[in-house]
């Protein structure tokens, strides 16, 4: 068997478009690699080997008839509180343990348009509202790093499915850090985007309006980027969405910020949270990297 579920989004999405490979190639890839460790992590609560395939078929067939798509082949993995048409998503809650969602939300269609191949549903925390991802449908969901400790959350499904190798990026929500300290505890990017720049639902009621945004998990920040450039959009149908103007939308990772760059950091999010020692010292450690590079 190849490594290819090991390659970057951005290294499938080109060698697809290149038809150097095949999304079906990249998709077989990921499905074994599902079989053979989501046992033992819990990361995905819901797979479909043929609904997957049938995906990557779709792809193929749009790169022989000289479609573009940035997003070629790339398997992605969406939160179970996102909906996916067709497929049971609960939210972690025995409320909507039969809850089969009607239609895609926005960022799924989107993903897929651009050539996106789904390969299953991440386990989160019950209504996304907890910083560990367990729940009573699914039970809990570990860290590929250390399966005695927890990925975090509330998207744990998410980042240990993305940093196990079962798909280059991940769906997530974010209203509290849902996508990034959980990112954080796997070792990956977690990005949460500006209000109403990527458009929302249709889905399940927000209790965070406002404050909720969709999140997207990757291994590496030049992966995450092409993930959220493909979404950032306006939409009519999110109350939410808003128009913002001239977007920059290509990222100049290879230029350094500009020096008069301000970095604001809170080691307890001033709340007096506690903190380890050694992870104030990391911390700390970083902070001083910054400062002499010359940013305040």
């Amino acid at each position: 068997m190849s490594r290819r579920w090991s390659l970057s989004a951005h290294d499938v999405a080109h060698g697809v478009q290149l038809r150097a490979f095949s999304a079906i190639d990249v998709a077989q890839d990921v499905l074994a690699r599902i079989q053979k460790i989501n046992s033992r992590l819990n990361a995905l609560v819901h797979t479909d080997e043929g609904w997957t395939l049938e995906q990557a078929r779709a792809v193929d067939k749009r790169i022989s008839q000289g479609e573009s798509l940035p997003l070629a082949g790339v398997p992605i993995s969406i939160k179970d509180n996102i909906w996916v048409q067709g497929k049971t998503i609960t939210q972690g809650s025995l409320l909507f343990k039969n809850f089969v969602a009607p239609e895609d939300s926005w960022s799924v269609k989107r993903l897929q348009d651009l050539g996106a191949v789904l390969i299953g549903i991440s386990n989160c925390s019950e209504f996304a509202c907890k910083g560990v991802s367990n729940n009573l449908v699914y039970g809990q969901t570990r860290s590929p790093w250390n399966t005695e400790l927890t990925p975090g959350g509330s998207s744990g499904g998410a980042v240990s499915a993305v940093a196990s190798g079962m798909g280059a990026l991940a769906l997530a929500t974010d209203a509290g850090g849902s996508t990034r300290r959980p990112a954080a505890h796997c070792g990956l990017v977690g990005m949460k985007p500006t209000f109403g720049l990527i458009p929302c639902g249709p889905g399940f009621d927000e209790p965070n309006f406002g404050l909720s945004v969709m999140g997207q998990v990757g291994r590496d920040v030049r992966d995450v980027g092409l993930m959220w450039s493909s979404l950032v959009q306006f939409s009519h149908h999110d109350w939410g969405s808003q128009a913002m103007g001239a977007v920059q939308m290509e990222l100049h990772l290879d230029t350094p910020p500009p020096q008069d760059l301000r970095i604001a950091y809170s080691a307890d999010l001033g709340c007096d949270f506690a903190i380890d020692d050694d992870v104030r010292a990391q911390l700390s450690a970083v902070i001083e990297s910054l400062r002499g590079q010359g940013y305040e």
